[in-house]
């Protein structure tokens, strides 16, 4: 993003830069006036002078005719960056905070930047997200402040000042463990209007769950835990009965973020939300249709303004005169922030616009694949019985005699006698029974042997001579079956990653999903490459939002 007009001072640096030489302003108003249909000097309300293209047109049409190559960028970016240290608060600030960062990216110089808490304290937002989409035209990296920038701007987090933004920058670092990162921006930006104190907030952008995951947070709650500042969330095990309802309750030190109490089952309603209660300053907010904060007792001008997956709120009261503390919770987990309230009452209470198509400027690369994958000689028993896969015992290996002579491909024998084939009762739609007990049966007088269940509703076939796993085109097809797998082991991996995959818990909407759709191709590619190509599996990709609801993973929105 740059400003239609720019200070003298920023046209007397990128020109000493280019003409490597020194230019006087002097000069370059009589440029400037010998030029008057192109070029116009004004006197701004705090009479500083900047100079602009009388027209857009004569701009665009200039950048054309004189393009920049990638070196004089970087000269560029280089002289705003030091003229940068020499400004604050005034014109030649705000210029440069929009324009530097996509002289960078054209100058292949950002990624450095991304890491530089003091430009990012500084960087405006819009200029960063033009910057990553020049820079990463193939996609962002995951795992960064690149990514965390990206999927800012995708759940549609446009700041009212520049201190609203880097609080999200901050708490983006915060929740991604980078303190060193997270104290360098706050020192650099000075005070915020909130503050990240500590998170157990996933970041969007990497499948998969870990451990220290929370996923949903609901029924979050104000307590006292020995006299002390705690929090409480309640999940719903079993329905409500006559008296109460059964739930699993946590506690939490709403100052430090440590679990202070193991997930309890406890058989009784969540408790309700009472202001003032158990200490004098609690208050409760939460978000309804219009995503703007809505309390029982208060305006909540104080509560700052957060994405869709945040839902919940709740104020435990002053840590110092004019500054409270806050927990927040929702899709992502829960964090706390110090939120200073008379600032953000300043900022601008509406909720961010939708993003409506084509939506962010920047996209996602894929994904890093969530665990290694296994060589396709060496997977094992244990690897596909853990627990968050098919589960304890669920591989049957055949013995020997019952694998029938049609199975001639070597490998496939091996695996079904060592390995085995998984019962599943839907693990990433496989639906396989005891295979000792069902056995292997060839097809007529082809090479293909029936026995391994189905994927859905369609039917799942063995190549007994190349060892391929295929399936029907469509339900109850006989005919016409596809590459699953190029293998057996291949097969059962797609399927341990896909499974990984409709696991996720997302935080950023629509647009994460979409990237997780597009991630999963590229896992698949590089577990079994040809069967990644087959249209087995195209309809998976495609309907990948769909089939993730069906699969139980979270509810839609």
């Amino acid at each position: 993003m740059e400003r239609r007009s720019l200070p003298i001072a920023v046209w007397k640096t990128v020109s000493d830069v280019l003409a490597d030489a020194t230019i006087e302003p002097r000069d370059l108003r009589i440029i400037a006036q010998a030029w008057p249909e192109v070029l116009v000097v004004e006197t701004d309300s705090s009479h500083r002078e900047q100079v602009r293209f009388t027209d857009e047109a004569l701009h665009r049409a200039a950048r054309t005719a004189f393009p920049l190559s990638p070196r004089k960028h970087g000269k560029v970016a280089r002289a705003l960056l030091d003229l940068w240290q020499q400004h604050h608060g005034d014109d030649v600030d705000a210029y440069i905070a929009c324009a530097v960062s996509v002289h960078a990216a054209l100058a292949g110089e950002l990624t450095p930047l991304l890491e530089d808490a003091g430009f990012l304290a500084r960087a405006h937002w819009y200029g960063l997200w033009q910057a990553l989409a020049l820079a990463f035209a193939d996609g962002v990296p995951p795992g960064g402040m690149a990514a965390d920038i990206h999927y800012l701007h995708a759940q549609g987090v446009v700041p009212g000042s520049q201190g609203e933004w880097v609080a999200w920058l901050h708490h983006a670092a915060v929740s991604r463990r980078d303190s060193a990162l997270a104290g360098a921006l706050a020192d650099a930006a000075g005070p915020l209007p909130w503050r990240t104190v500590w998170s157990h907030w996933r970041m969007p952008g990497r499948g998969g769950n870990r451990p220290e995951d929370l996923r949903w947070v609901e029924d979050l709650r104000a307590a006292s835990y020995e006299g002390s500042w705690a929090l409480s969330d309640w999940r719903e095990l079993e329905a409500p009965g006559p008296d109460h309802a059964v739930c699993e309750r946590r506690i939490w030190d709403a100052r430090t973020g440590e679990l202070l109490v193991e997930p309890t089952r406890i058989e009784q309603d969540s408790p309700g939300r009472l202001p003032g209660e158990p200490f004098p300053g609690v208050e409760y907010a939460d978000k309804r249709t219009d995503d703007v904060w809505r309390s029982i007792q208060t305006s909540n001008e104080g509560v700052p303004r957060t994405p869709d997956a945040v839902c919940e709120a709740v104020r435990l009261g002053e840590t110092d005169p004019g500054t409270s503390l806050w927990a927040f919770a929702g899709t992502g987990g829960l964090f706390a922030a110090e939120v200073d309230e008379k600032a953000v009452a300043a900022l601008p209470r509406d909720a961010w616009p939708k993003l409506f198509a084509p939506g962010p400027l920047t996209r996602s690369a894929p994904w890093e694949l969530p665990f290694p994958i296994p060589p396709v000689h060496g997977l094992s028993r244990a690897w596909l019985e853990d627990e968050d896969l098919f589960g304890a015992d669920a591989c049957r290996p055949l013995p020997q005699a019952q694998i029938p002579s049609e199975v001639r491909h070597e490998e496939t024998r091996r695996f079904l006698g060592e390995v085995g084939w998984p019962i599943s009762q839907g693990v990433c739609g496989l639906y396989a029974t005891d295979l000792p007990s069902g056995g292997l049966h060839p097809v007529g007088d082809s090479t293909l042997l029936s026995g391994l269940g189905q994927f859905g509703a369609r039917k799942l076939w063995l190549d007994g001579t190349s060892g391929h796993v295929l399936i029907a085109d469509r339900a109850g097809a006989e005919r016409r079956p596809h590459l699953a797998g190029s293998s057996i082991g291949q097969f059962l991996v797609l399927l341990a990653v896909y499974h990984v995959a409709l696991g996720t818990t997302f935080t950023a909407g629509d647009v994460e999903l979409y990237d997780m759709a597009e991630s999963l191709k590229a896992w698949f590619r590089t577990v079994d490459p040809s069967a990644a190509e087959s249209p087995a599996w195209e309809g998976e990709f495609d309907n990948f939002e769909s089939v993730y609801y069906d699969y139980g993973s979270q509810e839609p929105s």
